[in-house]
């Protein structure tokens, strides 16, 4: 057989994989098989990449989801422990269905925003684990739209509610609702408390609610007009939104809910959230989102999500970071998420991106963490930033090389060492993989990559809201688009020469003693002696970002600050360079 005839075969046999992917995102090993026994190939035939495109049409049919929702309307769904929807009643359904999520009575309730699936899943993993208190999730909804606010409850303790009367499923249900509009003056000092504002702000909140403008709220609470939009501006920036209209649309919202509250439900003692997406539009033309958690006053850090990572971070880091003074930016990299793909992608440019972000949000000295894959975009941009940058942390990392994805021969180390050899079908891979994205994928992948730590697959087990938060940052990171992962992974197969010359940055690798995942003898293999300190973890394997997140955060909170130091302009790091 001629190379030319082996080389189409071995076309065909990874299409015919492809398709059986497409229907079935559990079946991996064909595919891994079919492309270890290949030749590597950079470019394929176009009727070859249009049989490809044909595979996407087979998940999209495989992936079998319904669009719309019952006719009759609801205020409150009836959840399941697992989230499944039993019931449904009341008058008020626009609350999810304008964009929310998909609801159908026997379903899954899935929220359209991962971010928002995410903390709905960790309210009802602590009904599960048998916390009683109510809940409040903040629910961002789709992109341009006001935060809404959802009340949580279990489901026994509002048995009184008409359509709930004597239903035998309650002891293990959750009751989601959206109330109609009440007064509900009980509910500002939860949210006084809640977002910190102050009793002026409270009082310039509640005028507004009731449907005042600035200059008459001003005139009832006898201060200036600059006084309350200064107060106005404060409680955007605690708050998260942007508009007075937003603002008293989010707290109608709360009132709604606050309205079910009066007819005696339990109260609420904490509130669920994951910080709004911000944009950033670029000189370009081009928009790089972000998430900011913390407090905007703290000690500035950049995060770095792994490789398939959004800026979602776990729902308890807004608090943490709070508390523990930090404020902490985490950047959909271009192609990820909401930020627009990079033309001409390189990974100096995507440094470049994030440079403009931190010169925009004016940050001047800081310190950044990259997590697992994220080592190369957090390495690039603490060379691009230099001597503003104090230390560079590499938390499960992975060195940024070519070739160097070969720990245990775990589902996604195949994966990844073998797509690196045939770059034509990673972006209808990576495709399929956000098409058919699945909580039980998301464990499968999991499962397999924490052999060999005792502890990780222990935690497995115990946490399902730790799937659901890898599952959530996974949706959200390819929602738009794969391109960003597919980017760099080609960039970083492009680029064999990156080094470490250029970080002034001291740089620390912590990692998990029994991550045999991402190996750390690779990792140090690369830093050489360029590394300042090394810190073990016991009875951790690669799940270490994701498990001891509290402890992490401590110990880049313990790290040592170096003085201050100006932000550039913002055209500093502008014009694109490197390999």
């Amino acid at each position: 057989m001629s190379s030319r005839e082996s080389a189409g075969r071995d076309v065909a046999l990874i299409v015919s994989a492809m398709f059986r992917l497409a229907a079935d995102p559990q079946d991996w090993e064909p595919l891994l098989s079919v492309l270890e026994a290949t030749e590597p190939l950079d470019d394929v035939p176009p009727a070859v990449a249009a049989g490809l495109s044909h595979s996407q049409d087979v998940a999209r049919l495989s992936a079998g989801r319904e669009s719309g929702g019952p006719e009759s309307a609801a205020p409150w769904l009836l959840l399941g422990s697992e989230g499944r929807v039993l019931s449904m009643g009341g008058a008020g359904f626009a609350h999810l269905s304008g964009g929310m999520g998909d609801i159908r009575v026997g379903g899954w309730l899935r929220l359209d925003e991962p971010a928002d699936q995410l903390v709905l899943e960790e309210a009802l993993e602590a009904f599960r684990l048998g916390a009683s208190s109510p809940q409040i999730l903040r629910l961002q909804g789709p992109s341009g739209q006001v935060p809404r606010f959802a009340y949580l409850a279990p489901a026994a303790s509002a048995a009184a509610l008409p359509g709930l009367e004597h239903r035998p499923d309650l002891e293990r249900a959750s009751l989601l609702i959206f109330a109609p509009a009440a007064a509900a003056a009980e509910m500002w000092q939860h949210l006084r408390a809640r977002f910190s504002l102050t009793p002026a702000e409270v009082r310039l909140a509640r005028k507004l609610g009731e449907g005042l403008s600035l200059s008459e709220a001003a005139e009832g609470l006898g201060v200036s007009l600059a006084t309350v939009r200064n107060q106005l501006r404060s409680i955007f920036d605690k708050v998260g939104v942007r508009r007075q209209s937003d603002l008293i649309r989010l707290f109608a919202d709360l009132s709604q809910v606050a309205g079910v509250l009066a007819q005696g439900l339990p109260k609420p003692d904490r509130v669920l959230e994951v910080p709004p997406i911000q944009h950033l539009r670029l000189p370009d033309g081009r928009r790089l989102a972000y998430r900011e958690y913390g407090r905007r006053t703290g000690r500035p850090f950049l995060a770095f999500h792994e490789g398939l990572g959004s800026s979602l971070l776990p729902v308890g880091m807004q608090g943490l970071a709070a508390r523990m003074g930090l404020r902490v930016i985490c950047v959909d990299r271009p192609g990820f998420g909401q930020s627009d793909p990079l033309p001409e992608f390189t990974f100096t440019r995507v440094a470049a991106d994030i440079e403009t972000l931190c010169d925009h949000l004016g940050v001047g000295r800081l310190d950044i963490f990259t997590m697992v894959s994220g080592a190369t975009a957090g390495l690039h941009t603490a060379i691009q930033l230099g001597d503003r940058v104090g230390h560079l942390v590499f938390i499960s990392g992975r060195p940024p090389v070519a070739g160097s994805q070969s720990g245990a021969r775990d589902l996604v180390n195949l994966m990844r060492a073998r797509i690196e050899a045939h770059p034509w079908v990673m972006e209808t891979l990576f495709s399929l993989l956000r098409l058919r994205l699945s909580k039980p994928l998301v464990l499968t992948f999991m499962r397999r990559s924490a052999q060999g730590s005792p502890g990780d697959l222990a935690y497995l087990e115990g946490h399902p809201e730790g799937v659901a938060y890898v599952e959530a940052y996974i949706r959200e990171a390819l929602a738009v688009t794969s391109r960003g992962v597919v980017d760099e992974m080609r960039s970083l197969r492009r680029s064999q020469n990156m080094t470490l010359e250029g970080l002034r940055a001291r740089l620390l690798v912590w990692h998990g003693k029994e991550d045999q995942f991402a190996p750390l003898h690779q990792l140090l293999k690369f830093a050489g002696d360029r590394v300042d300190d090394v810190v073990l973890f016991p009875g951790v394997g690669h799940f270490l970002p994701l498990r001891e997140w509290p402890a992490v955060l401590q110990a880049l909170s313990d790290l040592p600050e170096a003085p201050a130091a100006s932000p550039r302009s913002s055209s500093a790091g502008l014009s694109p360079n490197g390999s």
